[in-house]
């Protein structure tokens, strides 16, 4: 293989030593790097689905590999390798997000320190076996005060139990995807908006760095948000904001009032990510958003919205609901349009049968099935024993990997920006369909406490799968076939990230102190809202919601309404992808980028046809990494002075 400058390079296999060391030195790193931004200085880094931090890592070790490339080709890293180095970074750091560890480890502790008297949390000690949770009053209290050492005797059983959730999580979600990657790569061909950047960095990245249109792009957010932060410091220079602005909060009358949040804003990053998506996705996710808005008009107009008005229209436009529904039709979809390559799958790992080839799969069929399958055993079986019912454990699980499949499926076919969970938690979707009734508090007990991997607003343990399926697709891309080996290097990226994320959680807390003013506190709340729930489950039984349901069906079936018309009618521009969006929590703040990067690329493809749009895609990946750079700039500047300086995201 030769370099640009006709020198001969050897070829490097994507995985080797080199690569496993570089990884087991940057993983922890990684995952120490976002849980001291978010958890001390309480700073968001890993909402986005493109992570800040990796993305910033990543742009250095590129930068790095450019000068390589130019002056050491020898030693430069190959698009394999820079693959293999990106799939273990995001694989690793997803145990170390708000929707994994962050909200586990204090969760640990709160049951015992926030029981009072007045919430009668002491009554549901006896609901949760010994070793789920530290019994050492002293280290508990030393945990929310700080400045003490960590008495890991008192944390090792509860956090090996967990550990072993966690990768039993993370081992069926990665089987899962493994399973699906080929139909939705291969067959169904979906885009993968959110990996666009980094592999465009990795394939070639002197040639991405030399790019002139590329830096054109890079330096728009780099200098109107460089202005924005000079501004927060000299008043005096004029800003141009690109944070939301909601435009409610200027209106007070009825019914316009009714309407909910409607922020404007132009976030550079994902205006990028909306110029890679289909027009028909990107079309639907702001038309249905808006549309949404225009229904709680309507529903301001006929008096529904009123505080004294009474009745199930005040629910309209039931749009918690919706989001439910759109859910369970997307899952569905998903496995009618895989249901060939599934009957494969199976037929493979069961039979063995050899027509069926699996050689070039990161994973192999028999493999992913029968981990599929251990994995969700043990789940099951760690609920039962821990004193949920059978039922409710299968559902429960059932419902919680059907999430984490639509999620992925959003990242690999919309590229959501962030998070778009329904507007409505796991637990409540439950609750709606069958009430609490049918079981005991000791289910209700366990039931609730697994809010940590599916309460909190930007977290979610969502990022896991699509990150997961995201690394598989770009494996794919870069055309890394060595199964055996990927199998083992997942694994590690699965297990380090475990390790770091549950260690520097506890070890950062028990230094600073999780009940102190030196960590935020959001996130420290939202490890009680398994019990406050349960509080409220145990002094208000729930039945069935009947009017719920109704308008989850209603959505179920427009939704698959929409999967229909798009499979007879190939112009129709109504994604059901983009309906779930449309009305799902997070849109809020993504619809007007969104609006922006579609608008820009029907012009541009309109005017200039595809060869404009793909001279023009290297200024909207600048854009992306511009966005970030300028974020991070600015939150290591106030690090550095102490002071909290710009939040490029409105923080």
């Amino acid at each position: 293989m030769m370099d640009e400058r006709g020198e001969r390079v050897s070829f490097r296999p994507a995985i080797s030593w080199r690569v496993i060391i570089i990884a087991l030195i940057l993983m922890p790193i990684h995952s120490l790097l976002v849980i001291y931004m978010e958890t001390i200085t309480g700073i968001d880094v890993s909402f986005t689905s493109l992570m800040i931090p990796t993305i910033f890592l990543f742009f250095f070790l590129t930068l790095l590999n450019a000068f390589l490339q130019r002056f050491l080709p020898r030693y430069s890293f190959s698009y394999g390798e820079l693959v293999i180095l990106y799939v273990m970074l995001i694989i690793s750091v997803s145990f170390s997000t708000v929707g994994m560890s962050q909200i586990l480890v204090p969760q640990l502790a709160n049951l015992y320190h926030h029981a009072t008297p007045e919430n009668e949390w002491a009554s549901f000690f006896k609901y949760f076996p010994k070793w789920f949770v530290p019994q050492d009053e002293a280290a508990i209290k030393n945990f929310f005060e700080g400045g003490h050492a960590v008495p890991w005797r008192v944390w090792l059983l509860p956090v090996a139990v967990w550990a072993l959730v966690m990768f039993a999580l993370g081992t069926f979600m990665l089987c899962l995807m493994a399973i699906f990657r080929k139909s939705w790569v291969e067959r169904e061909r979906l885009p993968f908006p959110i990996v666009y950047l980094p592999l465009e960095m990795s394939k070639d990245s002197l040639g991405f760095f030399k790019n002139k249109i590329m830096w054109l792009g890079f330096a728009l957010p780099v200098l109107i948000e460089g202005l924005n932060g000079l501004h927060s410091i000299y008043p005096a220079i004029p800003p141009f904001p690109l944070y939301p602005v909601n435009l409610t909060s200027y209106i007070s009358q009825a019914p316009w009032k009714h309407i909910g949040n409607l922020y404007i804003c132009f976030w550079p990053f994902v205006i990028g990510i909306a110029y890679i998506l289909t027009t028909d996705v990107s079309f639907s996710c702001w038309f249905f958003f808006l549309l949404t808005k225009l229904e709680n008009l309507f529903a301001g107009i006929r008096g529904w919205k009123e505080e004294d008005y009474i009745g199930p229209e005040s629910r309209f436009p039931f749009d918690k609901e919706q989001s439910v529904g759109a859910l369970i039709g997307i899952a569905i979809f998903c496995l009618w349009a895989a249901r060939p390559h599934l009957k494969n799958v199976f037929k493979k790992a069961i039979t063995g049968d050899k027509d069926i080839d699996d050689k070039d799969e990161p994973i192999s069929y028999r493999l992913a099935v029968l981990g599929l399958f251990l994995s969700f055993i043990f789940l099951i079986g760690f609920s039962c024993i821990s004193g949920m019912s059978l039922l409710l454990a299968l559902i429960f699980f059932l419902v919680f990997f059907t999430f984490m499949l639509v999620f992925a499926r959003l990242r690999a076919e919309a590229g959501s920006p962030w998070t778009m969970r329904p507007n409505m938690y796991l637990q409540e979707s439950v609750v709606m369909a069958t009430g609490t009734t049918p079981f005991s508090i000791q289910s209700l007990a366990i039931f609730g406490f697994f809010y940590w991997m599916t309460a909190y607003d930007r977290g979610f343990a969502a990022p896991m799968s699509a990150n997961q399926v995201e690394g598989l697709k770009m494996a794919d891309s870069a055309q890394i076939r060595n199964k055996k080996l990927m199998t083992w290097v997942l694994l590690l990226a699965i297990v380090t990230g475990i390790i770091v994320a549950i260690w520097a959680n506890i070890t950062f807390l028990y230094q600073a102190g999780a009940g102190t003013g030196k960590v935020d506190q959001k996130r420290m709340s939202a490890g009680v809202k398994g019990f406050e729930s349960l509080q409220d489950w145990v002094k208000n039984p729930r039945v069935p919601d009947i009017v719920g349901l109704k308008a989850v069906s209603l959505s179920l079936i427009f939704t698959l309404l929409l999967v229909f018309i798009r499979s007879k009618l190939l112009w129709w521009p109504f994604h059901p992808v983009g309906y779930f969006m449309g009305v799902s929590w997070n849109m809020d703040w993504a619809w007007c980028p969104i609006f922006v990067g579609w608008l820009s690329k029907v012009l541009i493809i309109r005017y200039g046809g595809a060869k404009l749009y793909r001279n023009a895609l290297p200024f909207f990946l600048g854009m992306i990494l511009g966005h970030y750079f300028i974020a991070v700039f600015w939150g290591v500047l106030g690090e550095i002075l102490g002071v909290p300086l710009y939040g490029v995201f409105g923080d």
